[in-house]
């Protein structure tokens, strides 16, 4: 079921699927106990979907407007269900949130090494805008 987030519910899942999921790919070093602290206020900001299935959580996405952009901030399947649809189904919902919005296109980051990301955000329509040496990412765009 695809809703959005409860945040006493879901967000100890979700900081468990970032710190599985997410923390992994990137080549910056994270602060575990930072992450879990900041995690309220990032995902107070914006809107968060949730996809569960007979309780158990599946994955999320989290976005939020940025003057004419939707900002795709974090989007994660646990390793178990990927390759089911869950994820083209949150980014789906997310860019219809971003058309709602009045948005004109959907912009993120992929971590440079994850090409299993790349290649599902390149199957959904992004391209590669930019290398972003600073954070080790790919800046990825499409337009609404």
């Amino acid at each position: 079921m695809l809703r959005l987030r409860k945040p006493k519910r879901d967000d100890p899942l979700i900081y468990k699927l970032i710190v599985k999921e997410l923390i992994p790919q990137s080549h910056l070093q994270w602060d575990q106990q930072q992450i879990l602290d900041d995690l309220p206020d990032r995902l107070g900001e914006g809107v968060t979907y949730v996809e569960t299935t007979r309780g158990r959580f599946m994955g999320f996405i989290h976005v939020f407007k940025h003057q004419e952009n939707l900002v795709i901030d974090m989007l994660a399947v646990d390793s178990r269900y990927q390759g089911t649809g869950i994820g083209s189904k949150l980014l789906e919902k997310a860019e219809h949130y971003g058309l709602l919005k009045k948005c004109r296109q959907s912009v993120l980051l992929s971590d440079y090494g994850n090409e299993q990301a790349k290649r599902f955000y390149l199957r959904h329509g992004y391209h590669i805008a930019r290398f972003l040496p600073s954070v080790i990412c790919y800046e990825m765009t499409k337009k609404l």
